[in-house]
């Protein structure tokens, strides 16, 4: 390996290949986190996902972390909803949605290492209607803890 090549191999960010991930793209440093997609079951869609871990973790916690918010989707896309909706009409109480899943959908998570009761993790979402909207739900284990919201 030249002097040049050993200069930028120190900028060269790791990638991996992740079973349920994807490809991953580490932002190590400090953040030390993976960027990747999955399969999100209760949807069927893909999402992305933003990974704490550090550039040789196994994923195993993280792993088990995304399929316990697949697992407690009923529950949290019940609660996620009602505070979105509730911030929704916060700054626009004419809006006459009931649901906002009618126009929301889930397009992200942080997917955090350890234990999912006392987690502190975010889902992201986006709406389609005549503004598009992006959702951030800050999220304690099952339950929200704040909502924002930029257009």
């Amino acid at each position: 390996m030249g002097i040049l090549d050993s200069v930028l191999s120190r900028f060269k960010r790791p990638r991996r290949d992740d079973p349920l991930f994807g490809s991953m793209l580490y932002l190590g440093g400090r953040i030390s986190y993976w960027e990747g997609k999955a399969t999100f079951g209760p949807t069927s869609s893909e999402v992305e996902v933003f990974v704490d871990g550090s550039a040789d973790d196994d994923m195993q916690e993280q792993h088990q972390f995304f399929r316990r918010i697949e697992e407690d989707w009923p529950h949290l896309s019940r609660v996620i909803g009602v505070a979105v909706l509730n911030e929704r009409r916060n700054w626009e109480p004419d809006w006459s949605g009931n649901s906002v899943w009618d126009c929301v959908k889930v397009v992200g998570f942080s997917i955090t290492r350890g234990s999912y009761e006392d987690a502190d993790w975010e889902v992201f979402l986006e709406e389609s209607s005549e503004r598009d909207y992006h959702w951030m739900v800050q999220m304690r284990g099952s339950q929200p803890q704040g909502v924002a919201m930029d257009d």
